[in-house]
């Protein structure tokens, strides 16, 4: 039972010290809170979190013209400076 418990509280601390991150560089997700800048710097809504929001906006409305995945991507690094986005050059795969 030392053992079981022992695994919760570990678990539950992981939780405790975690946050999901939206500019973490191996893709947004859960890491620990000292990991995460935006975290750090108290900003809930940061411009990766709504760089996102714009991606998947765009991708919605070019999907609904009937583009490829690949002539969404294109269309999209046209209008994104893709170079200097956080969110999409972290998640997204060319």
């Amino acid at each position: 039972m030392g053992s079981e418990y022992s695994k919760l509280e570990s678990i539950k601390d992981a939780i405790q010290n975690s946050v999901f991150c939206y500019t973490n560089k191996e893709g947004q997700g859960f890491v620990d809170k000292s990991d995460c800048q935006c975290y750090l710097a108290g900003v809930k809504n940061c411009a990766a979190y709504l760089e996102q929001f714009k991606f998947h906006r765009l991708y919605s409305e070019l999907e609904k013209q009937g583009l490829s995945r690949i002539q969404i991507i294109e269309e999209i690094e046209k209008r994104f400076n893709w170079d200097k986005t956080i969110w999409i050059q972290y998640n997204v795969i060319k």
